[in-house]
């Protein structure tokens, strides 16, 4: 099996296997891609959640091994507007032990963060962006 997080807010596209775009007809089934519920949860942990439930963190999902990459999709944001993000492929699925190695880079970042004294002078980052640059740094992303 391989692993990604994924926001609550964001969908699953297309599926690609080694052939190319995952083929249903062929398969006789869709891919097998489900949440874990588990998250990484800002404040420095992996976290249960039950289904439906929002993690406010990244949710883990399994996918079976002939996945080779996803599409993933950002929210909506209505009518008429654009976003600055579009469809994201994510091409490097992880492996549990990667999963374990995350989660303990993550609970290590949480232990280092600033004083409250030192944080009134600096602009609060975004959580998902400090979970997507630890889990960039902690798996060896290029």
């Amino acid at each position: 099996m391989k692993y990604f997080f994924l926001t609550d807010e964001w969908t699953i596209g297309r599926v690609w296997e080694l052939g190319g775009l995952w083929n249903s007809l062929l398969w006789r089934r869709s891919p097998i891609i489900e949440p874990m519920g588990l998250a990484l949860i800002p404040g420095g942990s992996m976290g249960s959640i039950a289904e439906g439930e929002a993690s406010h963190g990244l949710r883990l999902y399994r996918v079976e091994d002939a996945v080779f990459m996803l599409e993933v999709n950002p929210p909506a944001l209505g009518s008429g507007s654009q976003g600055t993000i579009g469809r994201v492929m994510l091409k490097k699925l992880i492996t549990a032990e990667q999963v374990f190695r995350a989660e303990q880079g993550f609970r290590s970042l949480a232990d280092r963060r600033p004083s409250a004294a030192s944080l009134h002078d600096r602009t609060p980052e975004c959580p998902h962006r400090r979970l997507t640059s630890l889990l960039t740094l902690r798996l060896n992303l290029p």
